[in-house]
């Protein structure tokens, strides 16, 4: 498989997803960043429309933290 879609391009995104016959709206940052051996990409979601970016990525990072920690 290849190829790209809207979700390759860093930046903020809205899609409607329908869980058991409700609608919930979810907010998707696709974030990008490159060191000297590769460009990583970051997807990050919140069901808050509210949430910034900054926000997002403070409680990804403590999510992250939890798992490594378990």
């Amino acid at each position: 498989m290849g190829g790209t879609s809207q979700w390759d391009t860093p930046g903020v995104y809205y899609a409607d997803l329908t869980l058991g016959g409700r609608v919930v709206m979810v907010k998707l940052l696709v974030q990008e960043r490159e060191d000297s051996t590769a460009t990583h990409v970051r997807y990050l979601y919140t069901t808050d429309p509210s949430l910034s970016g900054e926000e997002a990525c403070r409680a990804g990072d403590r999510q992250q933290q939890l798992l490594d920690f378990t």
